[in-house]
């Protein structure tokens, strides 16, 4: 990990430092990091030096075992587990898709799954019943609102799989997946457990040795590059889940010739079949390594404290307000509202003009919501800027 002289405070108090690490800050006030996040700077600087030296000689030269090996580092790091346990694979839908054609279902199996979840965490499961599986769907009494009583109530003797955000995409409800964990351990030991954590990673611990799978990628909290992303399998995991995709790197091929049978590799490299978006993976390990740095719980702590004020001021002023109503430890970065009076599209449209990046979202009733998601990097005085472009008519 990178060493780095500064804290979140020293950047919070530091407009230089603040605008030379985030560049978006110079001209908008972005809080949309749950959607398309802006690249960090060191991000987008590590990906350049690739780019430049890439120009001058072989885009993987001779050091691209050391190189990968940093990179799994830095990830495992950041999971707190063993580089050998990860794959540089994004996007997110792509390592889902790994998991659901990997593993040996049999007719009858069973996977649960949450059926108003981000899209990439849905159809993967629901194609499984082409191939006899049963997809069990929970239906929390709230949106986004998985319980761990409401997850362990769903299992039956036939299920194989558990397949959960570690955040929804909307509420922003951020699961108990350590609990989750424990009771599976302790009462259904042959249930594996998949986490999609793209809408917590960089703001919300991880630790990977309380599930099976975690499948990410590092273009929204991370402040990582598009399609760039991380696949985590378990030690027992691994062999259950065989790598649906072959090619070069993933099997066992001297000097490049394919041999009669097929031999995977037996770490992170099983699942990764061909070259990698490696100027990509360096652009994520950068933004891992500040983010790191700086501390997760420290960063979700300063997240919250811009977000509390802000959720008790909408609600205030004729809000619907979710989060509010969460336990502290299910609140994550997002902060999602309606209002029954507001056009939130023009609203939307509005705050763009002011260049105050929101994202407007439809809950499953297709009732137009706006999504609000700032980092650790946000200042009070944007939210303030936000809170009083809220107040004004919209156009």
């Amino acid at each position: 990990m990178s060493p780095n002289p500064y804290t979140i405070r020293d950047i919070l108090h530091n407009p230089s430092l603040r605008h030379t690490l985030f560049p978006i800050t110079a001209h908008s006030n972005f809080l949309a990091h749950a959607a398309v996040a802006p690249l960090c700077a060191p991000a987008a600087e590590a990906m350049r030096r690739h780019i430049q030296k890439s120009t001058t000689q072989q885009q993987e030269d001779h050091d691209l075992p050391h190189t990968l090996h940093n990179l799994r580092q830095t990830i495992a790091h950041l999971l707190h587990t063993h580089p050998n346990h990860i794959s540089l694979l994004g996007p997110t839908s792509l390592t889902l898709n790994l998991i659901a054609l990997g593993l040996d279902w049999r007719p009858g199996d069973e996977v649960i799954y949450y059926p108003h979840d981000y899209p990439s965490n849905v159809y993967p499961w629901l194609n499984l019943s082409r191939r006899g599986v049963r997809p069990i769907p929970l239906h929390p009494t709230k949106l986004g609102q998985i319980t761990p009583d409401l997850v362990l109530s769903a299992i039956t003797p036939r299920t194989r799989l558990i397949a959960l955000s570690t955040c929804h995409y909307l509420s922003g409800y951020l699961i108990d997946y350590q609990t989750i964990s424990k009771a599976l351990r302790q009462h259904h030991p042959h249930v594996l457990l998949s986490l999609d954590a793209i809408q917590s990673l960089g703001i919300a611990p991880l630790d990977a040795s309380y599930v099976d799978f975690i499948s990410a990628d590092s273009h929204k909290w991370l402040l990582g590059p598009l399609s760039a992303g991380l696949f985590y399998t378990s030690p027992r995991a691994a062999p259950l889940c065989q790598p649906p995709l072959l090619g070069s790197w993933n099997v066992h091929s001297p000097h490049l010739l394919a041999q009669p049978t097929i031999h995977p590799h037996t770490d992170g490299r099983r699942y990764e079949p061909g070259t990698l978006n490696l100027c990509g993976s360096l652009g994520m390990a950068a933004a891992i390594d500040l983010l790191t740095h700086l501390h997760i719980p420290t960063i979700r702590q300063t997240i919250h404290n811009l977000l509390l004020p802000l959720a008790q001021s909408l609600a205030e002023k004729g809000w619907h307000v979710p989060w509010l109503d969460y336990p502290p430890h299910a609140r994550s970065g997002i902060l999602t509202i309606t209002h029954p009076r507001r056009n939130l599209p023009a609203l939307h449209h509005h705050l763009h003009t002011r260049h105050i990046i929101t994202s407007l979202r439809h809950l499953p009733d297709h009732t137009p919501c706006l999504r609000i998601s700032p980092h650790a990097y946000n200042t009070p005085d944007e939210i303030a800027a936000l809170l009083e472009a809220l107040d004004q008519p919209t156009p």
